[in-house]
C-alpha cells in the first residue's frame, strides 16, 4: 500500500517467524485508487495514489532481508506502469 513500508516490515517479520524463512510472497505493485477512495480522495489521501517504483523495490528488498522467497512471475501485460 502507498506509504506502507513499516507495515510491510512487520508483516514480513511475522511471515518469517510464524511460517519460516523461505515462505513465498507475492510483492505486488498494482494498488490504484478505486471505489470510495477514488470518489472521496479527501477522506483517504494516503491511499489516493499508486505506489511508486521505489516503494515496490524497497518492499522487494525487505522480503529478501526477511529471508522470504519472492514469486517472480511476470506481471500481466495489461498492468503496465508509467513512472
Amino acid at each position: 500500500m502507498p506509504g506502507g513500508l513499516d507495515d510491510t516490515k512487520r508483516i514480513f517479520a511475522w511471515l518469517r517467524d510464524a511460517l519460516g524463512p523461505g515462505t513465498y510472497v507475492n510483492v505486488m505493485d498494482q494498488h490504484y485508487p478505486a471505489g470510495l477512495v477514488a470518489q472521496k480522495p479527501e477522506r483517504w489521501p494516503e491511499l489516493d495514489r499508486r505506489i511508486t517504483s521505489r516503494e515496490h523495490r524497497e518492499a522487494l528488498s525487505l522480503a529478501k532481508r526477511y529471508e522470504l522467497r519472492i514469486d517472480r512471475r511476470a506481471p500481466h501485460p495489461l498492468l503496465g506502469r508509467s513512472f
